[in-house]
């Protein structure tokens, strides 16, 4: 029997040696150089971090590099530069074992600076956490995990929203499981998430793929969490959605991303901006799809997008025919929600209304047929407004029998310019045999001080439906031989769609394609009269060039023409005077014309206005310009004219009951910039003043 005494000495040797192997905490201090394995280095400089030891990056006063010379394991990594300086780990591998945490911690200021770096290999066993503490605002304050990771276990992604893990190898060589708890995995290699063969578990936070990759991966979403690419990233893996969860898709690059993998489970999807539905997979998610931004239909005709109920709130658009079930129900219910059919066909359950919404059927060959919907409630006083119907036009029905609606639901239908009518919106019928179609009664709007009378709207109609491209390129185009067009503006021309739709019209046109024709963007984002007069030192222009006097581009072009279209931002934030506005103009028509160039003026056409509430300022600048062009006999392109013309026309949407409303955003995207009708709007007017100043010269 051992004695009291004896087992008092073996429990102090026990906690000696237990003392003696405790994990210890290690603060680099970088006494004497870069090298992780040089001890003066740390602080204890009694050694280095090794197994099971809290390694601690801290206190650098300007960007470093850290050097691991052999291969080097640590219970713990923590970066807290505390001040925006960049650390790089590089060298042999760093082995991190399970239970191993590497911790970005919160720094003190945000900069464009900041990023921590672990460029060297990567071993992992067990479960091994990456958390980063710190927002990712400037393009710094990220973790970036550069080095080829390898092993098994869990890696284990957390932080704070948007506290951003970078991984940019490829990690074929990991064959464990990737978790992502909290913040995000951006994934900046298609092979980063590793060839293991469990699916990547979405437990919240982010799943980003950067730019250009895709993740071939199996994914769980088992909590509500994001994926997300920034431009033209992929999905081709499958997406199991756990019931009770929402997995929400969102483009933050403005270039379509494009999910091609096949979608199950019983949960939730969420659609955003700029989403492509592809692939030939039949999705057999049960849960709700919900279409918030805008989604292009893009599989293979028959092959199922929606298996469940779908929602749209945002626009859901069609490539190919036969993408629902044919049992799933559809609602509407969002701001300004659209289903654009373009002359597709489809079939699918019930229809709800709860918010103003607009199906566009867009050709003749187009059916749409939803279930009987008379037991559904549409919201009261909300409005779906159809296009693209009527004598000769595409079809759709609601049941078979002429009672898929009810009367009250009838009255909450109105039909936009149905082919064959008088423009106008029209009420609703349903025939015996369930076909929707408009009715001879046009409804008429309450309070609207916009002409809406046929008389009216044909004459505002010859105001801006002109063919300019098509006269300027057709066999009576007045332009000659390798002829230069160069067209000065602001950011609408510098990164819009008016130069190019121009040069493609002009490439393509019967009477021009062999000319050689070349149109010259000079576009300055930010531009006012002055900025194109005198040119600018700035690098916010077509080509990334500095822009130059406008006479000493016009030699440098040898330009036969030149559209000179500005003024938004002399109104805008420059305040020009329209006296000076005007002179200024008057000096680049007098410019255009020693050079021997034909000057072409165009007005300003929108600031955030519309025909309902016309920003009176724009009015007076663009009747500068109009009394310019009559005093110099310059062409006169009136784009202020025309797009309130076409607004007029176009823009301004009546509701069964009278109400109306005027879409500011039908040429644009923020009431300045055109995109989609107003591009076509602009070129074209553009396109017919270039016409008739140079027809005038023959």
């Amino acid at each position: 029997m051992t004695s009291p005494r004896t087992r008092w000495i073996y429990l102090l040797i026990s906690l000696s040696a237990v003392h003696c192997t405790q994990a210890a905490d290690y603060v680099w201090t970088g006494a004497k150089d870069n090298d992780w394995h040089t001890a003066a280095n740390w602080n204890p400089s009694t050694g280095v971090p090794g197994k099971g030891d809290h390694a601690i990056l801290s206190g650098f006063s300007k960007d470093v590099t850290l050097h691991l010379s052999r291969e080097t394991p640590v219970g713990a990594l923590t970066f807290d530069p505390q001040e925006p300086v960049a650390c790089t780990l590089e060298g042999e591998a760093l082995v991190l074992g399970d239970g191993a945490k590497v911790h970005f911690k919160t720094q003190r200021k945000v900069a464009k600076n900041g990023s921590q770096t672990i460029a060297c290999p990567i071993r992992l066993s067990g479960r091994v956490e990456f958390r980063n503490d710190n927002r990712w605002y400037l393009g710094a304050e990220r973790l970036i995990l550069s080095g080829l990771i390898s092993g098994a276990g869990e890696f284990v992604v957390n932080g704070v929203p948007d506290g951003t893990v970078v991984v940019s190898g490829a990690n074929t060589g990991y064959t464990g499981t990737v978790v992502i708890q909290t913040g995000t995995f951006f994934m900046a290699n298609n092979d980063a998430l590793g060839s293991g063969p469990n699916p990547v578990r979405l437990l919240g936070g982010e799943l980003n793929l950067g730019s250009r990759v895709t993740c071939r991966r199996s994914i769980a979403v088992e909590a509500n969490a994001i994926w997300s690419g920034q431009t033209y990233c992929a999905m081709s893996g499958t997406v199991t959605v756990s019931p009770d969860v929402t997995w929400r898709v969102r483009n933050g690059g403005g270039c379509p991303t494009t999910l091609s993998g096949k979608l199950e489970g019983a949960g939730n999807v969420l659609f955003g901006k700029g989403t492509t539905l592809a692939g030939d997979h039949i999705n057999t998610l049960t849960g709700v799809m919900t279409i918030a931004g805008d989604t292009l239909l893009n599989k293979p005709k028959g092959v199922t997008f929606a298996a469940g109920p779908l929602v749209i709130s945002g626009l859901l658009q069609w490539k190919s025919d036969d993408q629902i079930a044919d049992q799933a129900p559809l609602t509407f219910n969002g701001k300004d929600p659209e289903l654009r059919l373009s002359g597709h066909s489809e079939t699918m359950g019930t229809l709800d209304v709860q918010s103003d919404a607009t199906i566009d059927v867009g050709a003749r060959s187009a059916r749409l047929v939803f279930a009987d919907s008379s037991s559904k409630t549409w919201k009261p006083g909300s409005a779906l407004i159809i296009r693209g119907i009527g004598k000769e036009a595409g079809t759709i029905c609601v049941g078979t029998t002429g009672k898929g609606l009810t009367a009250g639901q009838l009255a909450q239908i109105g039909f936009r310019d149905p082919e064959g009518q008088t423009p106008g919106t029209y009420t609703a019928a349903l025939t015996p045999k369930g076909e929707l179609v408009p009715t001879a009664t046009q409804v008429k709007a309450v309070d609207l001080l916009v002409d809406m009378s046929p008389k009216a709207y044909e004459a505002r109609r010859v105001i801006y439906d002109v063919p300019g491209i098509e006269r300027l390129g057709g066999g009576d185009t007045p332009l000659k031989q390798g002829m230069v067009i160069s067209v000065f503006g602001d950011s609408i021309t510098w990164g819009g769609g008016l130069v190019k739709t121009l040069r493609d019209g002009i490439a393509a046109g019967a009477g021009t394609k062999a000319l050689g024709i070349r149109v010259m963007n000079h576009g300055v984002n930010g531009a006012g009269v002055q900025t194109i007069r005198d040119g600018q030192d700035s690098k916010n222009h077509a080509g990334g060039t500095k822009p130059e006097p406008f006479a000493q581009t016009l030699a440098a072009d040898k330009s036969a023409v030149a559209v000179i279209f500005i003024g938004v931002n002399d109104v805008w934030w420059k305040k020009s005077t329209p006296e000076q506005y005007g002179k200024m103009l008057r000096e680049l028509v007098d410019q255009a014309k020693a050079n021997k160039t034909i000057p072409v003026l165009a007005t300003l056409a929108l600031l955030k206005d519309s025909p309902i509430k016309p920003n009176p300022q724009c009015d007076v600048y663009a009747e500068v310009m109009r009394g310019v062009a009559r005093e110099t006999g310059t062409a006169l392109v009136d784009l202020r004219k025309a797009f309130m013309a076409c607004l007029s026309n176009e823009a301004i949407t009546v509701y069964p009951g009278g109400r109306w409303t005027c879409d500011d955003k039908w040429l644009n995207h923020d009431g300045v910039h055109t995109t989609g009708r107003g591009d076509s709007l602009l070129a074209n007017l553009i396109a017919q003043g270039i016409f008739e100043a140079l027809a005038t010269r023959r």
